[in-house]
Formats: structure tokens, sequence, C-alpha cells
């Protein structure tokens, strides 16, 4: 006759508890016992199984939960990819484990229920009309959208975004299908940090707002992106390129830049890194100088910017010049940069981020083109690694001499303090008192300014700014002077109007 079980569930919810708070099994035991009952270790590991209780492995600690999170969310990985990533990482995951842990941290991606899906599809009404109204993601494709949601934590099945997006921008959707797509040669790289395809965007550098990126030839992962008013001076692309490396802790086996003079500082510091391992290296074997059609990788990328992200201030700002309400006066150009190089950095960023966490297709054209995540493909090819270890102490001595450049700086702090100053007053004149407008953390936009942000906001400001100026007050109104020349460069004086 078997023994009778012994009943635990007058006890379930404090044996839970305890468990729940790493309590060792043998003091469990301990505590049960002084109930009365007598129930051994092997019993109570059994019974904690059946109730689908595990014990906490190094699998499932903070460090873990934490690097799920991210890679989740803010890398927008798969649940394949996500185990490849953890498993090469060190931790010691299993796909059962992976699928607990997603589900006890609240991480569901898809849902059958007809009554979750309509309230998804509700809550995805509601965050895009708020992220419709910052303007942001009003070029935004599909799949560009649904990873700038997902990297901010917002889990929705992608085609039930673009199902809420098509109805409320459906003139967004009849936009991009005018876009021609430029036929391009095949395009090979044998893998990641082979070669960075450098170069400078200047659509809106007539507005005195400058971009300068660095994208991996092989996996199309942006490796940084710099949005301010100096891209075509030397001492401004060396310092971007320098703190990169800094951060990487390597560099790439070829820097590939168009005929351009501020390249120029960035091919002898890659020289330079390159000859401490590799004295043989010659400039040629590490610093391509080419046309820009040659610099495919980097100007398919521009254009994808420019459709997705910059093209409506483009458009903006061309009205403000043809309606006489920019001209590239110094004041103009103050209160320009005061209002929209915050918002042009946060919008142009937040697109470079989600652009790395987003799939690219297969295309019938291509066969040999590398598909999937940017950021997968360069953290996490399966092709060879082409990154060279870089020589600390002669990189700390390469950015010292350009540490006096402050590449954040768009004006003269003074001038800075004193825009902030009026659109704290202009801000708290058009919305209420104690609620000034503020560039860092620009409000959002009614529909009807989506394609004119800020207007109001600028033209007071410029109406300010053009009146300091003429009554010669203090401070005086000036641009921030950009670095000229090259290693022997000298900060020099601001430029007035």
């Amino acid at each position: 006759m078997p023994r009778p079980q012994i009943d635990l569930e007058p006890y379930r919810e404090e044996i839970t508890l305890l468990y729940s708070q790493n309590a060792r099994i043998a003091n469990i035991q301990t505590i049960i016992q002084s109930h009365g009952v007598n129930i051994s270790l092997r019993t109570l590991k059994t019974r904690l199984s059946s109730w689908g209780l595990r014990r906490q492995l190094p699998s499932q600690n903070e460090a873990l939960h934490a690097r799920l999170l991210t890679l989740i969310t803010e890398a927008g990985l798969s649940a394949k990819e996500t185990l490849e990533v953890l498993q090469k990482e060190g931790f010691r995951v299993s796909e059962p484990t992976l699928e607990r842990l997603r589900k006890r941290l609240g991480i569901q991606l898809r849902t059958n229920c007809p009554l979750q899906r309509q309230q998804q599809r509700l809550e995805i009404e509601v965050l895009l009309t708020e992220e419709l109204g910052i303007g942001d993601v009003e070029g935004y494709r599909r799949r560009i959208l649904y990873h700038h949601l997902r990297r901010h934590g917002f889990l929705f099945p992608q085609h039930r975004v673009f199902e809420v997006y098509r109805s409320l921008r459906p003139d967004s959707l009849l936009r991009r299908s005018y876009d021609l797509q430029r036929s391009r040669g095949e395009y090979w790289c044998p893998g990641p940090n082979f070669v960075w395809h450098v170069d400078g965007y200047m659509k809106l550098a007539q507005f005195g707002v400058e971009v300068y990126a660095a994208i991996d030839g092989y996996s199309r992962y942006i490796l940084w992106i710099y949005v301010g008013i100096s891209t075509r001076t030397a001492v401004s692309v060396l310092s971007q390129f320098l703190d990169t490396l800094a951060e990487l802790s390597y560099q790439p086996e070829i820097i590939r830049s168009d005929l351009g003079s501020e390249t120029s500082l960035i091919g002898d510091a890659q020289w330079a890194l390159r000859q401490v391992f590799d004295p043989e290296a010659a400039h040629g074997d590490c610093f391509w100088l080419g046309r820009s059609t040659d610099n495919q990788r980097i100007e398919a990328w521009w254009a994808q910017l420019s459709k997705s992200c910059t093209f409506l201030y483009y458009q903006y700002f061309r009205e403000l010049r043809e309606q006489g309400l920019f001209s590239g006066s110094i004041p103009e150009q103050v209160a320009l940069l005061a209002v929209y190089m915050p918002t042009l950095r946060r919008v142009i960023g937040e697109y470079a981020k989600t652009w790395n966490i987003h799939n690219i297709r297969k295309q019938k054209s291509r066969p040999n083109a590398v598909t999937g995540k940017p950021f997968m493909n360069y953290f996490n090819a399966s092709k060879p690694d082409y990154q060279r270890a870089v020589n600390q102490m002669l990189l700390r001595e390469l950015q010292e001499d350009v540490r006096d450049w402050d590449k954040d700086e768009y004006l003269p702090p003074d001038v800075l303090a004193w825009c902030h100053q009026q659109l704290q007053e202009i801000g708290a004149e058009l919305y209420r008192p104690g609620n000034s407008f503020n560039p860092d953390n620009s409000p959002s936009r009614v529909p009807e300014e989506v394609s004119q942000p800020y207007r109001v906001e600028y033209l007071e400001l410029r109406r300010r700014a053009l009146l300091h100026d003429q009554l010669d007050k203090h401070p005086v109104l000036c641009l921030t002077t950009k670095p000229l020349g090259a290693w022997d460069w000298e900060p020099g004086e601001a430029q007035e109007g």
C-alpha cells in the first residue's frame, strides 16, 4: 500500500513566499517541520517542481534580467537572436529558460485573445497619436517605426502598428510611394570592421546644421553620428573618430572617405594607430579616398535618413527662407540653432539607434547582400571580425590634440544662455506661467504644426534677436567659431554679426 501524500497545500503560500525570497530549501524544510509536518528534502524539492517553482540559477539573476530587457526592447532582437547573444556572452540559459524569463518579466510579444488585440490597437493609437504630435516619426517606414516603438519598451505586433499608422497618416504612405529607388551595383564586404565608411550630410548645412556619420560596410551598423555646426573641418571629424575608438577600444581595418579636406586628420590618425602594431602598413593600406559615388554605403544611408527623418525640417527651413523669415544673418542663425539644434540632435540620434535594430530584408536583385539586424551583424556576425587593437597611450595623446574643441557646442555659452532665457519667457506667454519652452525637451505639437515645428517660438525669438542686435545689447549675438587648420589649430574668436 503506497504511503499517503503529505498535504502541503495549507502551507503553499508561505513556502512560495520563502522560495521567492531565495530562502534555502533546507531552511524552508525546517520551518515546515516546525508546523508538525515531517517532510524530507527530496519530497519538498519534488513538490516545488510540481508547483512550477525553480531555484534561481545564475541564468536567472539580475544581470541576466537587465541584459534580456535590453536585448529584446532596446536592441529589438528576436527570441532566437537574444538566446544566441546571451549564450555568447556567457550566460547559462536555454530556450525554455528564456521563455520563462520573458513571461516572468512581462515581455509578451503576441496575443491570440481578441479582447487583448483590441486593447493593443487602442494603446497603439494613443501612442502613435502622441508620437506624431511630437513629429519625429512622420516619415518612418513600417519596420523602422516598429523598432522605434520597441526600442522604447512598447512591444506590439509589427502589422498592427502599421495598420494603425496607415489609418492615422495615409498621406505619409502616399508620399513614400513616389520615392524612387536608385539602382546601385553589388556591394561586398568580408566582415564587420573591415571598412568604415565616413561622410557628411550637407542638406541642412545652408541653415547652420551639419551632420557627419560612420557606417560599418558589412553590417550597415551606424558607429557614430554627429549633429552640430562643424563637419567640414578636420579637427571636428577627428574628434568624433577618436571618441568612437576610445569607446570601442579598437579601430577598423580600413577607413573609406570622399575626397574632402576634413578627413585628412582621420587618415593620419588611423595610420599612426595602425603602425603601432603593424609598422609595415602604408597609409593607403588603412585609409581609402575616392568619389562620393564610390562611397555607396554611407550615401545610401543618407538617402534613408532624408526620406525618413530630415525631409520635414529641410522643407520647412526652405519655406522660412522663401518667406523672408531666414536670410542667414547672425541673429537669425542664432535663433534657428537655439530652437532646432536640440530637436534635430534628438530626432536624428533616435533614428540612427532605431536603424541599428531594424531588419534588413533579402533583395532579389542583390543576392549577396547581408540581411538581418545591423546590431546583430556587427556584434554577433558569423563572418570574421576585422577589428584591430588600439594603443591606448597614443589614442589619449591624439585626443589631447583636439581636447579644446567642444564638438557639442553650437552657440557660445553666453549667447545660448540668453536664448534660453528668451525662450522661457516666450514659452510662458504661449502656454501658461511656469511652463516655459525648453528646446532640450520640446513639447508635443498639434497636427497643424507638424510640418512647421515650433514656428511661433522661432519667429518670436528671431524678432527679439534682431532687435537685440540692432540695439547693440549684451551679450553680443555671435556664432561659435569652427576649428580651422589641422594638428596646429588654435581656438578662434566667435563670429559676430
